[in-house]
């Protein structure tokens, strides 16, 4: 686990800083609620199997229906949210214009051998 993509172990201020924080107990952050790893019935050898035996192709049979925006119009009056898909977004308010995405990245995943990237296309007028 120690790839360039997870970043570094912090060290001396930030260090410090991070040890400070009321959700840092034992060594590690503390959720503030419960989050289960795996939902229940499942299992890591069911999700390895599901994974190892999924079709040949994971690709939609046909576009995925979507509403195209022109962000140059869009006026953020309110703190407005554009979701991408999966993990990609764009942030926009009176401000400032953020574009936050995994995928423009090399790959799309740590593990590079888990996951390609799909080919899309995409227009911002």
């Amino acid at each position: 686990m120690q790839q360039k993509t997870f970043g570094k172990n912090p060290t001396g201020q930030r260090l410090e800083r991070i040890k400070k924080s009321p959700n840092y107990k034992n060594d590690s952050f503390q959720n503030l609620s419960p989050t289960e790893v795996l939902r229940e019935g499942a299992s890591y050898l069911k999700m390895m199997k599901a994974m190892l035996t999924r079709p040949k192709t994971v690709e939609p049979p046909s576009p995925m229906p979507s509403v195209q925006t022109n962000l140059k119009t869009v006026h953020a009056d309110k703190p407005l949210i554009v979701w991408f898909g999966h993990s990609s977004y764009l942030i926009k308010s009176k401000l400032l214009l953020y574009w936050l995405t995994r995928y423009l990245a090399v790959t799309p995943h740590q593990f590079p051998f888990l996951v390609s990237l799909f080919r899309v296309r995409m227009c911002i007028r």
